[in-house]
Parts: structure tokens; sequence; C-alpha cells
């Protein structure tokens, strides 16, 4: 952490599920079948996609690379 005493940053989202990339500043969420990626230092959206599966299960796999796993696909 940078400063471990700062106050904690805050988001008002509504998502199902979020993770946090594990070495950057960067927020994944998805809300049913939306994935939306943000930036929170800069705090702008990088990347949105919307699947046309339910999505299962997701992780970073990656630096630079989300592993989604549907009922019939698993994508990277």
């Amino acid at each position: 952490l940078e400063n471990p005493t700062a106050a904690p940053t805050k988001f008002t989202v509504t998502a199902d599920s979020a993770i946090i990339h594990p070495a950057e500043k960067i927020l994944a969420l998805r809300a049913a079948q939306m994935l939306q990626i943000f930036h929170i230092d800069m705090k702008r959206k990088i990347k949105e996609c919307k699947m046309e599966e339910r999505i299962d299960f997701w992780r970073w796999i990656s630096a630079s690379t989300i592993a989604i796993v549907t009922a019939t696909s698993v994508y990277h």
C-alpha cells in the first residue's frame, strides 16, 4: 500500500460481484451480463462488455487478462 493510513476510496455502484486487479488499482465489476473495468486512481472506465450468456465464474489470470466462464464457453 502506498499510504496505509489514507482514507479508503469509495464508489457507489450496483454490481453482483467485483474483482480487484492483482497488481494495479483496477476494479472489474459484473452486473448480470455486463462487465465494466475501471481505473481507480484515474476514476474512469477502461472497458465495458455485455456478454450473451450468464457468467458463472470470472477472475484475473494475468496482468492483462480476465478469464470468464459461462455454462457453455470459456473466454480469456
